[in-house]
């Protein structure tokens, strides 16, 4: 692959654009020579490493100094680079501003790049770091992968503590089933790496490295299903115990409301009696009302007739004789109405006699 392949060059030549290189084979030139470009393999990537991070710290000062504006116009103007570059350049300065440079040389820059990204976890910088600087030579595929396996692990994490701290609603549970299904997704999911054709005699060094990796992310996963099985159940009992609770409220509520419909019911009767009772009462005062009224006709009757008779004629002693006893039935009759309404007030009289002069009751018991 020629320069041109790979894109842009940085400063001195320094290869800064994201190419893939190949791997290699050393075994195919005499063991003298071997040696030999392997230490200048070493320091001329050690130089590379750590041209990009002081390219990537003049490039901090300098948009620092001018502004975002003016700061892409000068890079774009003065360097064979774009923006994305410069940009990979100053994150990479600000992100392994403290790492050993010797370490970095075992990285590719591209995966340099990757791994110098905001997105890109903590966790996966320290694992790649602490591998480098145990001396494997990392590719961009091996770092993407392990990038996104603990983007993958981080999210679910995530997901999981904001489950946690929620109520067990049906949405929450929803989402969990849906947290259960991508990671067995992930688990079943095998990694999409790059694959660059090569010739090799023997399996590569990092072999029983990457699949002890690959275990390991494996077995955050399964404990990670573990998690989320447990944190559905314990939502689930949550559920169970606030349902219960709930129902318990709500039969005792039922049985409180029955109980005052019932007595509802009973105070109903009681005023049905009331009301039938008073309407009995209102015939029996309009009846006494008319029969009062009668009465008054009679006795008005009466006296204009005696007015009549004493206006135009004088008693004869032969007739006062009958209208004295007149005048005492009278008056036995009003007294024996009397004695009725004082004895028995509530009551229904019961006619007895009839006479010319007087009328005779007596209570219905």
């Amino acid at each position: 692959m020629s320069e041109t392949d790979c894109g842009e060059k940085g400063v001195g030549g320094v290869n800064t654009d994201a190419c893939e290189i190949k791997q290699f084979d050393y075994s195919v030139i005499d063991e003298k020579d071997r040696d030999f470009l392997r230490g200048k393999e070493a320091a001329i990537k050690q130089r590379a490493a750590q041209a990009i991070i002081e390219i990537g710290r003049d490039l901090l000062e300098a948009k620092a100094r001018v502004g975002h504006g003016m700061f892409d116009v000068w890079v774009e103007g003065c360097f064979p680079w774009s923006k994305r570059t410069a940009l990979n350049m100053m994150q990479v300065a600000e992100n392994f501003k403290n790492a050993t440079v010797a370490f970095l040389e075992n990285i590719q820059t591209k995966a340099l790049y990757l791994l110098a990204q905001p997105s890109t976890p903590e966790s996966a910088r320290e694992e790649v770091l602490a591998r480098a600087a145990a001396g494997e030579t990392l590719s961009h595929d091996q770092v993407k992968e392990l990038v996104e396996a603990r983007k993958t692990v981080s999210r679910l994490e995530g997901r999981i503590k904001i489950l946690e701290s929620q109520l067990p609603t049906d949405e929450v549970l929803a989402q969990v089933t849906m947290l259960k299904a991508e990671l067995a997704s992930a688990l079943d999911r095998p990694a999409e790496v790059k694959v660059v054709e090569k010739v090799v005699e023997k399996i590569p060094g990092d072999y029983d490295r990457l699949k002890e990796q690959r275990e390991a992310l494996n077995n955050e996963i399964v404990s990670l299903q573990k998690k989320i099985k447990s944190i559905t159940k314990s939502h689930q009992d949550e559920i169970d115990s606030r349902v219960n609770a709930k129902l318990g409220e709500l039969k005792g509520a039922i049985a409180e409301r029955e109980r005052r419909l019932e007595q509802i019911k009973q105070d109903i009767d009681k005023f049905q009696a009331l009301r039938n009772q008073l309407d009995s009462s209102v015939g029996d005062i309009a009846a006494c009302r008319e029969a009062c009224k009668k009465i008054k006709g009679c006795l008005y009757e009466i006296a204009v007739t005696l007015h009549d008779l004493l206006e135009d004629h004088e008693v004869h002693p032969d007739a006062r004789a009958d209208m004295e006893r007149l005048c005492a039935e009278m008056e036995d009759g009003a007294r024996g109405f009397k004695q009725y309404l004082t004895r028995l007030p509530k009551g229904k009289a019961e006619i007895l006699d009839i006479n010319e002069y007087a009328v005779s009751v007596r209570p219905v018991r």
